[in-house]
C-alpha cells in the first residue's frame, strides 16, 4: 500500500480549635478515612493489576503529526506526537479561534438520541465518576486507570469511558465543533489504501459516498470533504475539535474514514446522525500506549487524562449503566489499611 505523511495540522476553533477542645489538645488523625487530594501524594497504582479491555486500536503507520495550540496566556507552544523520532521546525504557522454564532439545531433525531443517554444513565455511577479523585494509569497498553471515590479504589477501562464521553459531547455540540484544519488536505484514496483491505472499486464507492454527503458531514461535524481542483480525487481537508487541549491520534484517521464509509446508515436520518457521532467518538478514544513505552510518553498520557479528559467527566458525562463492567471496585482503604497494618 502507498504511505502518506501526515505534517503540520492547526487546530482551529472552549486553623480552628473544635469547640470543647483546648488550644493545645492535638487531635488523631484517622488515616483509614483519608481522601487523596493531591496528585503530587505517593500513589497506588503499583498494587493494581490488570484486567482484560476492549477498544483496541492500530497505528497505520503515519508520521510526524505536530500541532500547535495556545496556553492561556496566548504565547505559542508545539506538542508532537513522535511516531518517527524526528523533530521538525513549524515556522510561520499561526493559531487562531473561529469566530461564530452558535447553532441552533432542533432536529428530533438528536433530541431522541439525548433522551436516549438520559435513560441509560446510572445514578451512581455518574456520582462516582462527578466526584472522582485522578490517580494514574495502571496499564497503558490495556488503557487501565485507577480512581479513588470517597474511601474506595476502582479501576477504570478509560478507553470506554473515554469513548462514552466523547459521543455526549458529540450530541451536547452538535453543529458547533471546532475544526481541526490538514495543512495538507489527504486523499481519500490514500487513506483507505493503507488499510489494505479494501477492493479498489470498494474504496472509489466510499470516497464518492462521502463526497455526496460532504454540505452535511461539515454544517453538523466539521468534516471537511471536497475534490481536488479540475480533478475527481476526493480528500479530506478537516476533522472536528471536540475538546480544547485535546488532539485525537491523527494515525486512526484510516480507519475512521473507513468506518464512516462502511458502518453509517446514510438512509436514515437518526442512524445516520448517530452513526457518524460514533465514529467520531471512537476517532477520539485515546491512543493504545505500548507497555514499553517512555517514561516521557507514559507522562504525557497522564497528563493528558489528569488535566483535559477527567475534569471534563467530572463535569459533563453522564455514566451509561453499559460501563458497569468497565468501572470496578477493586479496593476500599479501610480494608487496604487493615492489610498493611497485620504485615
Amino acid at each position: 500500500p502507498s504511505t502518506n505523511t501526515l505534517s503540520n495540522i492547526h487546530v482551529i476553533n472552549p486553623s480552628q480549635t473544635p469547640f470543647g477542645m483546648s488550644q493545645g489538645a492535638q487531635i488523631k488523625r484517622d488515616e483509614t478515612r483519608l481522601v487523596r487530594i493531591d496528585s503530587q501524594q505517593s500513589k497506588i497504582t503499583s498494587f493494581l493489576k490488570a484486567a482484560d479491555v476492549k477498544y483496541e486500536s492500530q497505528s497505520y503507520g503515519l508520521s510526524q503529526i505536530e500541532v500547535i495550540d495556545e496556553d492561556e496566556e496566548g504565547s505559542l507552544k508545539t506538542d508532537t506526537n513522535d511516531n518517527s523520532q524526528s523533530q521538525h521546525a513549524l515556522p510561520d504557522k499561526i493559531v487562531f479561534n473561529e469566530e461564530r454564532e452558535k447553532n441552533d439545531v432542533n432536529l428530533t433525531s438528536i433530541e431522541n438520541l439525548k433522551e436516549v443517554v438520559n435513560l441509560n444513565a446510572h445514578s451512581e455511577l455518574t456520582t462516582i465518576l462527578a466526584n472522582l479523585v485522578y490517580i494514574g494509569v495502571i496499564d497503558s497498553h490495556k488503557r487501565l486507570c485507577a480512581i479513588q471515590h470517597d474511601l474506595k479504589l476502582f479501576m477504570i477501562d478509560y478507553g470506554a469511558v473515554c469513548y462514552e464521553l466523547f459521543y455526549q459531547i458529540g450530541l451536547r455540540e452538535f453543529a458547533n465543533f471546532g475544526k481541526i484544519h490538514l495543512s495538507e488536505s489527504l486523499k481519500i484514496k490514500d487513506l483507505l489504501e493503507l488499510l489494505d483491505i479494501l477492493e479498489a472499486d470498494k474504496i472509489t464507492e466510499i470516497a464518492q459516498q462521502l463526497f455526496e454527503m460532504k454540505d452535511m458531514l461539515d454544517e453538523y461535524f466539521s468534516i471537511e470533504i471536497d475534490k481536488v481542483e479540475n480533478s475527481e480525487e476526493v480528500v479530506l481537508k478537516s476533522v472536528p475539535m471536540l475538546l480544547l487541549n485535546y488532539l485525537p491520534s491523527l494515525n486512526k484517521l484510516p480507519f475512521f474514514i473507513y468506518r464512516l464509509g462502511i458502518k453509517v446508515s446514510w438512509d436514515d436520518e437518526q442512524e445516520c446522525l448517530d452513526g457518524v457521532l460514533k465514529q467520531i467518538a471512537l476517532l477520539y478514544v485515546p491512543e493504545i500506549v505500548d507497555a514499553n513505552a517512555d517514561k516521557e510518553t507514559i507522562r504525557a498520557l497522564n497528563d493528558t487524562l489528569e488535566k483535559t479528559v477527567f475534569p471534563c467527566i467530572k463535569k459533563k458525562m453522564l455514566v451509561p449503566k453499559s460501563l458497569l463492567k468497565d468501572i470496578v471496585e477493586v479496593a476500599n482503604l479501610p480494608g487496604l489499611y487493615k492489610i498493611f497494618e497485620r504485615c
